[in-house]
């Protein structure tokens, strides 16, 4: 869903030469199955050509044509249509806006490059005329046996081949086994620091904080068989390769000079790539929108009493149908996460029993939903076809949803008129094969056996919150993203959830994930929420491949 977003490329950003106008080349995103987004109030804009294949939909889930785009508000920024530079006025250096067009036709029959949008891009390489495409998401690991899992004999020789290091800031593991025992982030490394400054891998889940005056220091490629969570400033150029999840509690920064973008006061060149054979989950994913009178069964409930993220507890009075219900909405109030599955109470972090009061479940949830019904839908057209299903924790594994709706999400477990099924109920109603519920994946969001409660990873966004200026200040992560299944990134709004992000997220560097569910809703208005600024040293980082199948370098765009 691309709604209030910005493409853009880091070196023309930061240039303050005029004498440099015009010399940037454009970017490019793609979509290799599906593409999704706002037709109207999207507001979203590329510096470069948008690639898709497979289905275009709206919000409500019709079909997208490339007129429909072109209308949209989802445009581009004007380059040239000979060398794909970005055009600047020479005063001011300020970009055009421009439509999304789908690209020509030329008199060979062969699409014409340097175009803006190419919708249903050719798999044949004889015809990707703008550019070289993978026809199918390539993998950062190998997945020798395609169940879409880093099994210990795919992961053991990336773990051979990494030879860096970490060093500085607090390193601090957990064994397989052993449960995280501090409060918060931890403030001192424990013997997983000379692991990783011995051989660059550890075995376990690792936590990584690196500040101003004691960066995490990076140096080549280094391996975690396991979780890794990550905030801080970064210094050097290396790879952090997990084997399951990666968590970004807080900022990710580059330890830079003043002034500088990539390079360190010492003149270190700083660059980080952070690939996990799981998912990445950026900003908190477990807290729920808000809660609303249980008489309220509109599809999109009242708004008002939205989960607080800086106020801990917050309580309320609702009136509806003649009744009244007091409603505790704080952010660590009773059922403020989600609870994953029908329940008419929850069990709270403190193992009480509480009612769910109403309550809209979490972003995380409305998204995985949609990437199920995309799966399903692969695996019933194709018997052979192993689908990924995910589930927001793996001690509810029969709560595994699809949203039997073609709007683009639903926000209540209990929505009216039942859109939202256990994947399990809607194969049975709707007499599909059971065997793809046993041939499928399951891919869950919770830390690995649970090394880190959900309510130590709650209080580390809190904390990251507090800690932000009142003034307002986007999370920022600067580097490579690659996930080998999803990637869901928040950022919760100041009006809604008054948070000092201000429902904003900056990502200098790159985004790989064979499935990406934003939400960045900026302040509103024509506000944007993500700014996406591509920053091309991280084509470096491509040397890591997937030897079985196709390597990083498919995904990088060279000119013909």
């Amino acid at each position: 869903i691309l709604c209030h977003a910005e493409f853009r490329q880091i070196e023309l950003e930061l240039n303050a030469d005029p004498t440099q106008y015009n010399s940037f080349d454009r970017i490019k995103i793609a979509a290799l199955e599906s593409l999704l987004f706002r037709v109207s109030g999207a507001h979203s804009n590329i510096s470069g050509t948008v690639y898709t294949r497979g289905g275009i939909y709206n919000q409500h889930g019709g079909s997208v044509s490339a007129s429909d785009i072109a209308g949209s508000t989802f445009g581009g920024y004007d380059f040239t249509n000979t060398n794909g530079k970005i055009i600047q006025d020479a005063a001011s250096g300020n970009m055009s806006q421009v439509s999304l067009l789908q690209a020509g036709v030329d008199g060979e029959g062969l699409l014409e490059q340097f175009a803006n949008l190419y919708t249903d891009y050719p798999t044949d390489g004889s015809q990707q005329t703008d550019g070289s495409l993978p026809n199918s998401f390539p993998a950062p690991y190998p997945d020798d046996d395609n169940d879409k899992v880093v099994d210990d004999a795919e992961f053991t020789p990336i773990v051979n081949s990494a030879e860096g290091a970490i060093s500085g800031g607090v390193i601090h593991g957990v064994p397989h086994g052993s449960t995280y025992a501090e409060t918060g982030l931890p403030t001192s490394s424990n013997s997983a620091a000379t692991d990783m400054s011995a051989d660059g891998h550890y075995d376990g889940n690792l936590v990584l904080v690196g500040t101003d005056a004691n960066p995490i220091v990076l140096d080549g490629k280094v391996t975690v068989n396991g979780d890794v969570l990550i905030a801080g400033k970064v210094e050097g150029f290396g790879q952090i390769l997990a084997k399951n999840n990666a968590y970004v509690v807080g900022d990710v920064t580059y330890n830079d000079a003043p002034g500088e973008f990539g390079v360190s006061a010492s003149g270190v060149e700083n660059g980080l790539a952070l690939v996990a054979g799981g998912s990445i989950m950026m900003g908190d994913y477990l807290t729920i929108r808000g809660k609303q009178h249980t008489d309220d069964t509109a599809k999109y409930p009242d708004k008002s009493f939205s989960i607080h993220t800086r106020d801990e507890h917050v309580s309320g009075t609702k009136s509806k149908n003649g009744t009244s219900q007091t409603l505790d909405y704080g952010y660590f109030d009773p059922g403020a996460t989600d609870a994953g599955g029908f329940e008419t109470d929850m069990v709270d972090l403190s193992g009480n029993v509480v009612p769910r009061q109403g309550q809209q479940y979490s972003f995380t949830t409305s998204e995985l939903m949609l990437f199920n019904n995309l799966e399903l839908d692969k695996a019933v057209a194709d018997p052979t076809y192993k689908p990924r299903f995910y589930g927001l924790r793996d001690s509810q594994p029969d709560n595994i949803f699809v949203y039997d709706s073609p709007d683009e999400h639903s926000v209540r477990y209990d929505e009216s008129g039942g859109g939202v099924q256990s994947l399990a109920d809607y194969i049975a109603a709707n007499s599909l094969d059971a065997n793809i519920l046993t041939n499928a994946t399951y891919h869950y969001m919770n830390p690995m056996s649970n090394w880190i409660g959900e309510d130590d990873l709650r209080q580390m966004w809190w904390d990251d919150e507090q800690s932000r200026p009142s003034s307002g200040q986007a999370f920022q992560f600067d580097g490579l993203l690659y996930s080998n299944n999803a990637i869901f990134a928040i950022s919760s709004s100041r009006s809604r959830h008054k948070s000092y992000s201000d429902g904003r997220m900056d990502i200098r560097g790159s985004i790989i994930s064979a499935d990406l569910g934003m939400l960045i809703p900026g302040n509103g208005g024509s506000n944007n929420g993500l700014m996406m600024n591509y920053d091309p040293r991280v084509r470096r980082f491509f040397e890591i491949e997937d030897t079985s199948q196709v390597g990083f370098t498919r995904l990088v765009f060279r000119y013909q």
